[in-house]
């Protein structure tokens, strides 16, 4: 039975269409009121799983996150921090295969392509992490932490196609969503995103 997790609010935002590139949706709703495929435990289980992830602990996080799998081949989240927890513990090549996998099997899942996106681009494979990011589409739904990881992934493949304002459309996109203030770590990542930018634009002058 599909367990129903309601965590706050509805909240819905408009990206209009501008000239300056990437992606452009109708309408992104964002939202996290969760449908879950699985039942309370399961979503326990990896709440602690990903609790001990987020400690350090990673090869305990692993054998949970991997048990979870067993119980629930639905439980996409685990997939995704299975993947991560391989990363973190240096494997990049199986977390690249558990994420691809699970992209596959979870299509839907957010995450899961920014987190292979966000691989790419760090090895400089920008058509690749653009092609596995969401394309134009008339509607999506998804939670505000999938929203807030596809704008910054968004924003960084755009600064690497040297679209600056393309990209900082993405960081006042997510702002607006937040109420008007970006979290505390996305706006460290937005000074990092101007630094790059100013530095390129020197070096293209300079050129």
């Amino acid at each position: 039975m599909t367990k129903k997790r309601r965590q706050s609010k509805t909240k819905s935002s408009q990206q209009r269409a501008s000239q300056t590139g990437g992606v452009q949706f109708a309408t992104i709703e964002i939202s996290d009121d969760i449908d879950a495929p699985y039942g309370e435990d399961i979503v326990e289980a990896i709440a602690e799983a990903s609790l001990a992830l987020r400690r350090g602990r990673v090869e305990e996080a692993k054998t949970a996150f991997k048990g979870i799998i067993e119980r629930e081949p639905r439980a996409y989240q685990a997939y995704h921090n299975l993947g991560a927890a391989y990363m973190m513990s240096g494997d990049m090549a199986a977390g690249e295969a558990i994420l691809t996998e699970a992209m596959h099997k979870f299509p839907k899942y957010i995450l899961l392509r920014t987190s292979l996106a966000q691989l790419y681009l760090q090895r400089g494979e920008v058509d690749k992490a653009e092609e596995i990011l969401p394309g134009p589409k008339r509607h999506m739904k998804m939670t505000s932490v999938e929203f807030e990881h596809l704008a910054v992934t968004w924003a960084d493949l755009l600064t690497d196609q040297g679209d600056y304002e393309g990209a900082l459309s993405w960081f006042r996109l997510l702002a607006d969503v937040k109420g008007g203030m970006l979290p505390p770590y996305w706006g460290r990542r937005l000074r990092l995103r101007l630094l790059k930018w100013l530095d390129r634009i020197a070096s293209e002058e300079q050129g």
